[in-house]
This record gives C-alpha cells, sequence and structure tokens, in this order.
C-alpha cells in the first residue's frame, strides 16, 4: 500500500493543476479508512479539503463512469453528475483538442460507448437520487438555474461567484497550460453548441448518426440526417482506423512539443503500470495446478 500511495504522488505532481498534497506517505496511510484505490484517492482529495477548509471535494477526471460503482461502494455519501454534450459536437471539438480519437468515427465509437457507461450508471443510482442529468446546453443557455438545480442535487448553496469561475488565478493559471483547458479562463460561451451544423460536412454528420444517432434522439438532440443506423463495411472501418492512427502520433507529437509536462508525466505512468504488471505477472493468486 505504501508503494501505491508514493505513486499516486507522483502522479499527483506531474499534473499542472496538482493537488496540494503536504503529508508524508506514512501520514496518509495513517488516514486511510480503506486501503484501496479509491480509498486512496478519497483520502488525497479529503486532506486536500481539509487544508483548504472545504467540506466537501468534487472531481470530474476522465472516465470515473467506469468506476462508478466500486466509488459508491467506497464512498457510500457519493453523488454522481453525468454531464454529457450533442456528441456531434463533441466530435469537432475532439478533431481540434483530442487525443485517444480524432476521425469522426472513432470519436462516434467512442462517445457511444462512454454514453452506454453512462446511462448503465444513471439508470441504477437514479431512483435513490444518487444521480443528476446535466446538459451541457442548458448550462450555456441559462447557467444560473442550471447550476442552482446541480446544487440542490448536491445539497450546496448556490452562489453567484460560480457563475465568475474563468476570474479565479487557478483558472487562468490551468487554461495557459494546454488547449484541452484554454475555455477555463472565459466566461460562459453561450453559443457554444451545434458548431457542427458549420464545422462538419453532410457525410461527416451522417456517419457519426450512422454508429450513434439513437444515443442522440435518447438524449434529446435531433437528428440532422437520415442516415441509416449500420455499421459501415470492413475495408471503410480500416481506413478510419488507419487515418485515425495517423492522426493520433502526430497529434500527440505536437502536444509533446507544446505541452512539456505531458512525457514526463506520461512516462511516470508507463514505468508504474510496468511495474504492476510484472508484480502481477510474477505472483500467482492460487496454488499452480500440476498436471501429471
Amino acid at each position: 500500500m505504501h508503494r501505491m500511495i508514493a505513486d499516486a504522488i507522483a502522479i499527483n505532481r506531474s499534473h499542472p493543476e496538482q493537488i496540494d498534497v503536504k503529508a508524508s506517505v506514512d501520514e496518509i496511510f495513517g488516514e486511510l479508512k480503506e486501503k484501496s484505490v479509491w480509498g486512496l484517492i478519497s483520502t488525497l482529495y479529503s486532506l486536500n479539503a481539509r487544508e483548504q477548509g472545504k467540506s466537501a471535494w468534487a472531481s470530474k477526471d476522465n472516465f470515473l463512469f467506469d468506476f462508478a460503482f466500486d466509488i459508491k461502494y467506497t464512498l457510500p455519501d457519493a453523488r454522481f453528475v453525468y454531464l454529457f454534450r450533442d456528441g456531434r459536437d463533441y466530435a469537432c471539438s475532439m478533431r481540434k483538442v483530442g487525443l485517444s480519437s480524432l476521425h469522426v468515427y472513432s470519436i462516434a465509437k467512442q462517445w457511444q460507448k462512454e454514453q452506454h457507461s453512462c446511462l448503465q450508471v444513471y439508470y441504477s443510482f437514479k431512483e435513490k437520487g444518487w444521480a443528476h442529468l446535466l446538459r451541457y446546453e442548458d448550462l450555456l443557455m441559462d447557467a444560473k438555474s442550471t447550476l442552482q438545480m446541480l446544487c440542490e442535487f448536491l445539497d450546496e448553496p448556490f452562489r453567484a461567484e460560480m457563475l465568475n469561475y474563468h476570474g479565479s488565478s487557478s483558472a487562468k493559471k490551468l487554461a495557459s497550460q494546454s488547449a484541452f483547458w484554454e475555455n477555463l479562463s472565459k466566461p460562459v460561451l453561450k453559443d457554444n453548441f451545434a458548431k457542427f451544423k458549420k464545422e462538419l460536412s453532410h457525410g461527416q454528420i451522417a456517419l457519426f448518426e450512422s454508429v450513434a444517432g439513437r444515443e442522440l434522439t435518447l438524449l434529446g438532440y435531433p437528428r440532422a440526417t437520415d442516415a441509416r443506423m449500420r455499421e459501415p463495411i470492413l475495408i471503410l472501418r480500416l481506413w478510419y482506423a488507419l487515418q485515425n492512427g495517423v492522426a493520433k502520433y502526430l497529434r500527440l507529437r505536437t502536444l509533446n512539443k507544446k505541452e512539456p509536462w505531458r512525457k514526463p508525466r506520461t512516462d511516470i505512468m508507463k514505468s508504474i503500470l510496468a511495474d504492476l504488471q510484472s508484480n502481477t505477472a510474477s505472483t500467482p493468486l492460487i496454488r499452480p495446478i500440476k498436471y501429471q
């Protein structure tokens, strides 16, 4: 467990907006209520919140939806906000700054998969009041009312300064660190939706809707084409994958030059992962079976 804590501290320190962890490995170990990954993450955030005089903390890390049930088990009081956006606009953004998926087809598949994961969590938690739907476009068009409903769900008082997040020094600092976060230093972009109508071709919109049209409809987004719901033929999927792979390589190479903190952080995480895989492979879970 001490090794895991040390690794977590190293990963945290490699991020431009690291949480301020002053405690030592032994001190963090002593604070753990549960000796698990989520127990450790909760402890790190809770220590940081305590040092800042806060009674709660929130995380918007990527892919938390894949671990929602583990999180709920570790943190019984946790609440979940399902923040979603028109997938076609998401595609526009990812084509500019994304890393994992850059081709419209690949982005559509990723967006569809992520909505399925989020919907599974939402349907499992909504009846007990643990999950809240938050549509990105509603936040843009009526930020105050949307935030008030969110605060009510979280049992937190609404404060007018929430709408002035972009003026904080931390927002400005983070916005300067990466293209992913540049909008943090700007006020709510009220017209930052339906961009796909101008930025994607009819064929690209149809391709996205042929993959994830059902999910768009379910989340309240009208389809813009009559594209049939079907998978492209194999040769096209291979061509899309090749285009996506080349674009990812070029994007990552560019980002590593523009954002020098990325490569050291990636190297740290690769080293930790290699150690984990090595230890896992050499440590059987059960006594090896013997064959005659």
